[in-house]
């Protein structure tokens, strides 16, 4: 967070130097202010959603109306006695992948022995286990680097092994786990993904 917003800083004092400053954040404010209410009209359905994008991109932002999301992402994860589980093939190797396989890809390097930069929020230790058995566990499946994963012991009892040191810095456990119980600090030294083909 401090590295942004340097980084916003640096951006900011170079336009204001080139006198665009001003141009600058009237131009973003604009943008934004135009399209602030699109994602939020989805919540009534796919077709309210489309219907509401299309007005308010011919009125161009200028509708009275500003739409709120006032729910958690988390809190919108359904029971997994809701659904039917699903049975993934085996990855061929050609069209689908294992998560490990392509996690080299980006070129993630964590120092072996740095802290882990994922931590289970404090006063919320028993939530690993409350998603395990009410909701099936859904990080071990919305993580794109297979940094979540349960090891159940002889009793049966599910263990969460948080394996930080694959995680590419996408931020999805911090909002979507359960309760939000992961903390997600800026690594030390730099470490996290490296996309050199971007």
């Amino acid at each position: 967070c401090f590295f942004f917003f340097q980084a916003e800083d640096g951006i900011r004092d170079a336009q204001e130097s080139r006198g665009l400053g001003d141009v600058y954040k009237r131009q973003v404010y604009e943008e934004l202010f135009q399209t602030r209410n699109f994602k939020n009209a989805f919540k009534w359905g796919i077709w309210a959603g489309l219907i509401h994008g299309k007005l308010i991109s011919m009125i161009k932002g200028k509708e009275p109306w500003n739409l709120r999301n006032n729910v958690i992402d988390c809190s919108k994860t359904k029971p997994q006695n809701q659904f039917q589980k699903k049975e993934y093939p085996k990855h061929d190797g050609v069209l689908t992948f294992d998560l490990l396989d392509n996690l080299i890809k980006t070129g993630v390097y964590h120092d072996h022995d740095q802290p882990s930069h994922l931590k289970i929020k404090k006063g919320l230790e028993n939530m690993p286990e409350i998603s395990y058995k009410k909701f099936g566990a859904p990080e071990e499946r919305f993580c794109p680097a297979k940094v979540y994963e349960y090891i159940v012991n002889d009793q049966g009892e599910p263990k969460l092994q948080i394996n930080a040191q694959n995680c590419i810095h996408c931020k999805t456990c911090s909002i979507k786990t359960t309760s939000e119980f992961i903390d997600w600090n800026v690594p030390e030294g730099g470490g996290g993904p490296k996309y050199s083909g971007m």
